[in-house]
């Protein structure tokens, strides 16, 4: 089974477009909308900035995002 994560504020992810891959992807696939995640896998409150950047960088990858790819590694 293919994952795909799109980043739903991230400017380059067309998050629209995962619903259409998904209908022809033989295995079937999963999807999860990443509401508020930025292209570094961080919670991003606001706009990016490159004076965010660093101090994002230096946060954990966002809790929920993990505890999803856990979840699904259990359950393959």
């Amino acid at each position: 089974m293919q994952r795909r994560l799109p980043v739903a504020d991230e400017v380059r992810a067309e998050v629209d477009v995962v619903a259409g891959e998904v209908a022809v992807v033989p295995a079937g696939a999963e999807t999860w909308r990443a509401p508020g995640l930025s292209h570094i896998l961080r919670a991003q409150p606001g706009p990016a900035t490159m004076r965010t950047y660093r101090k994002d960088m230096r946060r954990p990858i966002d809790p929920a995002l993990t505890a999803r790819i856990t979840d699904w590694l259990a359950r393959h």
